[in-house]
């Protein structure tokens, strides 16, 4: 498995609620558009790219991306994924 990382200045809740709500997909995905599911957010057992999100701090967390490893060609995918859910879960969250 390959892994990409970052380092979110926001809490774990508040990325793992991006991660988790499909309809934020489309926000922070670069090659999603729409996302059809049964239920708006998804839990543990969906088949796809593993998200693991750590808090490091109360404003702060480690949101990791697993590959397979025959997926090389979706690691820029993933650093710009990342890129953008720093960008929209410091937006989310009111500093202190």
């Amino acid at each position: 498995m390959l892994e990409v990382s970052a380092t979110i200045n926001a809490p774990a809740t508040v990325a793992w609620r991006l991660l988790t709500d499909t309809h934020a997909w489309p926000q922070w995905g670069p090659s999603i558009r729409t996302v059809e599911v049964p239920t708006r957010v998804i839990s543990a057992g969906i088949a796809a790219t593993g998200h693991l999100v750590e808090a490091t701090g109360p404003d702060c967390c480690e949101v990791t991306f697993t590959i397979p490893a025959w997926a090389p060609f979706s690691v820029p995918v993933c650093r710009a994924a990342l890129r953008a859910i720093e960008r929209l879960a410091t937006q989310a969250e009111p500093r202190r």
